[in-house]
């Protein structure tokens, strides 16, 4: 997805099974906010404990985290994770579940990677899972 791509109308940026990460943006003074969502739709991926987001050449300006969250940055890889001692069980985006409050400032003129990824414990609290698509941003 690109800059002009992002508006009012929710889109799916990544897809993992029955986990959707949608999005929505609008225009802010010089940048754009981009505001996300996740959406679990089905116990088979647990419950989501962390993702990431990824976008070429770094344009993120500032990461809003919702209660309970935060957030990492990483050149243009922006992750949120339940920290500890927070509880997944009670915190975390289980079966038919979605949590929004996930916003990325940006720069105008970006491009999002394939760069996704999200963590997930099993909804008995039982060993957690991984997801990665590597990064695919042209040029320096």
């Amino acid at each position: 997805m690109r800059d002009g791509d992002c508006g009012q109308k929710e889109q799916v940026i990544g897809r993992f099974g029955t986990l959707d990460i949608v999005a929505t943006c609008r225009t802010q003074g010089p940048n754009r906010v981009m505001h996300i969502t996740l959406k679990n739709q089905s116990v088979d991926v647990g419950i989501v404990t962390s993702f990431s987001v990824g976008f070429c050449r770094n344009p993120v300006v500032e990461i809003i985290s919702p209660p309970g969250w935060r957030s990492e940055q990483s050149g243009g890889e922006v992750k949120w994770l339940l920290p500890s001692p927070v509880n997944p069980l009670e915190h975390g985006v289980g079966a038919d579940a979605q949590q929004s409050g996930f916003s990325i400032v940006l720069r105008p003129g970006w491009t999002q990677s394939r760069s996704l990824s999200y963590g997930a414990i099993a909804s008995n609290g039982g060993s957690g899972a991984v997801t990665a698509v590597t990064h695919d941003c042209p040029g320096p």
